[in-house]
This record gives C-alpha cells, sequence and structure tokens, in this order.
C-alpha cells in the first residue's frame, strides 16, 4: 500500500534494508487490527493518509527489533533469565499482551481514529 518514497515522505528517514520484507507483515497486522476495512479501493483521502501513517510506523518499529525476531513468533515471547531474576515478554501468556507488542505504539495510537472513519462511512456497521 506504500512504497519505499512513500515511506520516507511519511516518517523522513531512509526506507529500511528490509523494506519489501517488512512491508507485507507490517499491513497484515494493521489490516487485522482494522478489521480489514481498509482493503476497500473507496477509501477517502483522509483516512487513507492516516492509514498510510499507521503503516509508515508500523514498518519503522518492525525494522528497529530487526527482521529475524519477526519471522519467529517465539522471539516475540522469549525471556531471558541471569542467575534468579527472569525477565519474559508479554505479562505472561496473555493472547492480547502479545498481540499489542507486535503492533508499534504510535500506529497503535491511530487505530482509533482509523475505526472511526471506517465506521462513519460503513454506516455504523463497523463493530
Amino acid at each position: 500500500m506504500i512504497t519505499a518514497e512513500d515511506y520516507t515522505a511519511l516518517t523522513y528517514l531512509e526506507a529500511p534494508e528490509a523494506f519489501s520484507a517488512i512491508l507485507p507483515m507490517a499491513e497484515e497486522l494493521l489490516h487485522a487490527r482494522t478489521l480489514q476495512q481498509y482493503r476497500r479501493e473507496d477509501i477517502p483521502e483522509v483516512p487513507l493518509t492516516i492509514f498510510k501513517q499507521a503503516l509508515a510506523l508500523q514498518v519503522a518499529f518492525m525494522d528497529s527489533r530487526g527482521i529475524e525476531g519477526w519471522a519467529d513468533p517465539a522471539m516475540m515471547t522469549a525471556g531471558v533469565t541471569l542467575g534468579r531474576f527472569s525477565v519474559h515478554s508479554g505479562g505472561g501468556s496473555s493472547v492480547q499482551g502479545a498481540a499489542m507488542e507486535l503492533l508499534a505504539p504510535a500506529a497503535a495510537a491511530l487505530l482509533p481514529t482509523l475505526m472511526a472513519y471506517a465506521r462513519a462511512w460503513m454506516g455504523g456497521e463497523c463493530p
């Protein structure tokens, strides 16, 4: 949905080396969180721009964590133990907590706006 040039225009950063590998995963995460509403072709310009901003932010977030970790879901919930101290991501086995760790905080902040636009053009049918 965005190109490397779009990414640069939206984030003021050069597109990451792994941009083409990260983009499909980032896009699927956002489509899942927006209930697939942004797969449509008749999206108004303002919400489409916000979706693209969220997508660029998600790509940047995923790149900052490294492409290798996103390919292996076990890496996302991994922890570390040093002596008698352990730290584990996800705060237990919460599926919702693990899902939120996948989403960039800046992209997550745009979700209410994206869903409000989706509800508006769907006539309130979007959950």
